[in-house]
């Protein structure tokens, strides 16, 4: 997945303030309504040799441009290729009430242990969440288990290259998001075939 950080200015017009793969004078003032069909060209053939499917993941970090972003992409011919990514339930739920069709991972702020699971999916369902995004070490094998029982796909988060990617593979992690992706591509290229991947940093 192509990852593209979204700022909204004082006059509320999104713009996208870096595009994972492209270099910062590319995006400097890229708005996201043109994030959303050039901002990926340039990581096209990297992800191509991930074998990883081409999407756009919208980090969102505050309600305000959650609403502006998600009205954005509601606007533009990718609606489908869109993944969001929040913290805030209410921009999830403003995301898939807006756009159906978008994915929305809804951004976990703490660990969840075995007897919070219930609440974790409360929220999930409550929140319309596709799925639930957490940090790799907050991913432990009853987490794993009970989201790949209520179908609701996992997001490891600052995953790191070793022994990590290994781990997540054997809990059935479905995305991963990393910050050193060369050498988590190394990592998964030593998995290849074991299980199919959507890397994302």
């Amino acid at each position: 997945m192509a990852e593209v950080q979204v700022a909204v200015t004082r006059d509320a017009v999104p713009v996208a303030t870096r595009v994972s793969g492209a270099q910062p004078a590319d995006v400097e003032a890229l708005l996201l309504s043109e994030a959303l069909t050039q901002g990926w060209k340039p990581l096209a053939e990297t992800l191509e040799e991930l074998r990883a499917p081409l999407s756009l993941v919208i980090y969102v970090s505050q309600e305000r441009s959650g609403a502006a972003a998600v009205n954005v992409v509601a606007k533009s011919g990718a609606r489908s290729r869109v993944v969001f990514l929040a913290s805030d339930p209410e921009v999830v739920r403003y995301a898939k009430n807006k756009i159906p069709e978008a994915m929305a991972f809804w951004e976990a702020d703490r660990a969840f242990g075995e007897e919070d699971i219930a609440e974790l999916v409360n929220r999930l369902v409550q929140s319309h969440a596709d799925g639930v995004a957490t940090t790799e070490k907050r991913i432990h094998p009853a987490l794993a288990r009970a989201m790949r029982q209520q179908g609701y796909p996992l997001m490891a988060l600052d995953v790191t290259p070793g022994n990590a990617v290994a781990r997540l593979r054997d809990l059935g992690v479905n995305i991963l998001r990393a910050d050193e992706p060369v050498d988590v591509r190394s990592d998964l290229k030593d998995l290849e075939g074991q299980r199919p991947w959507h890397l994302d940093w």
